[in-house]
């Protein structure tokens, strides 16, 4: 898994919250990101969501985006470009 950007988490909370998708990006450790919803009443249905946007974030830098099955975590693999030698 790649090392996740401390920049990347700070620009991902800030769309997230423009978005109005309160929810908190924080890092567990180098390689793996935690979600944490904040508060129950403002994330309900809203996690999937979310998901979507980080995922398409980290697309936009050549990431995929591995989640835990409860989508609380989440890890980064390099994309590989088929067209290298």
């Amino acid at each position: 898994m790649e090392k996740i950007d401390y920049n990347d988490i700070t620009q991902l909370n800030i769309e997230l919250f423009r978005e109005k998708l309160y929810f908190r990006l924080s890092l567990k450790s180098e390689t793996e990101g935690c979600i944490e919803p904040q508060g129950n009443c403002a994330c309900d249905g809203k996690l999937e969501e979310a998901c979507e946007k980080i995922r398409d974030y980290f697309m936009t830098r050549g990431y995929w985006t591995v989640y835990s099955e409860d989508l609380l975590y989440f890890q980064l693999e390099k994309m590989e470009n088929e067209f290298e030698n």
